[in-house]
């Protein structure tokens, strides 16, 4: 996937192409969650007349799935049944990766490398994004195997996962979280906490949903963190020990 750098070139052209013809559009798409780090670089200027597209209905589903079928094969009902849906397609195919990784490493920590992308919300499991300086070089290992598989996506710097089927519906996967609920929440408590606090201009109070564990303090009363460019996760390794992290 292309890198930061690509991405400042395309959207440089862009820029450059729209100043050169007022007669040009560029009609685009930007999935919500990646709106805001768009806003926050030099090139925020080039969205105009947005337009929110929210989640589709019974009937738009259809529309979606079907009007770019071509006419070559047809997948009835039944085929889709034998193959268990989406959830049995996507188990087997995380299966397959696991199975390559492992054959060539049997130590592989395929388990404990996804569970980074799973945070806790009202005790469910949803997605987290992982930074892929944040990882080992096995655990980068497993998330290339995985990117390449389509199951976790990557913009370079940054990963995610692409289906939140993978950690409810892939039963190993949904075994560990379930065996890590009690890490998982206190993770995602931690993260929020970091969050808030660097919302609050590192000010010396603590969080309003608490104070600091005791763990999480420094001298001074304050968790040794440095705060480049405001990413909260930079706190979060100064309070959360890397077994959780």
């Amino acid at each position: 996937m292309p890198g930061p750098a690509a991405h400042g070139a395309v959207f440089s052209l862009i820029d450059e192409s729209l100043a050169a013809d007022p007669h040009l559009w560029v009609v685009a798409t930007l999935r919500s969650d990646f709106l805001t780090d768009f806003l926050g670089t030099a090139y925020a200027a080039l969205i105009h007349q947005p337009t929110l597209v929210g989640v589709l209905g019974r009937t738009e589903l259809f529309e979606v799935l079907e009007k770019p079928v071509s006419s070559g094969g047809t997948v009835t009902e039944d085929d889709y049944r034998r193959l268990g849906g989406v959830a049995g397609a996507l188990s087997e195919h995380a299966d397959r990766i696991t199975a390559d990784l492992r054959a060539a490493d049997a130590d592989t920590p395929v388990l404990s490398t996804l569970l980074k992308f799973v945070p806790l919300e009202h005790g469910e499991p949803t997605r987290r994004r992982v930074h892929r300086d944040d990882l080992t070089p096995e655990e980068r290992t497993v998330t290339h195997a995985f990117v390449t598989g389509r199951l976790l996506t990557s913009d370079n710097a940054v990963l995610d996962v692409a289906h939140e089927a993978l950690f409810r519906q892939w039963a190993p996967l949904r075994q560990a979280v379930a065996a890590s609920t009690d890490k998982l929440r206190r993770r995602t408590e931690l993260e929020r906490w970091a969050q808030d606090w660097e919302r609050s201009s590192r000010q010396d109070a603590a969080p309003h949903h608490g104070s600091w564990p005791a763990a999480s303090m420094r001298a001074g009363g304050r968790p040794r963190s440095s705060f480049g460019r405001g990413r909260a996760r930079e706190s979060l390794h100064a309070v959360v020990p890397a077994r959780i992290v």
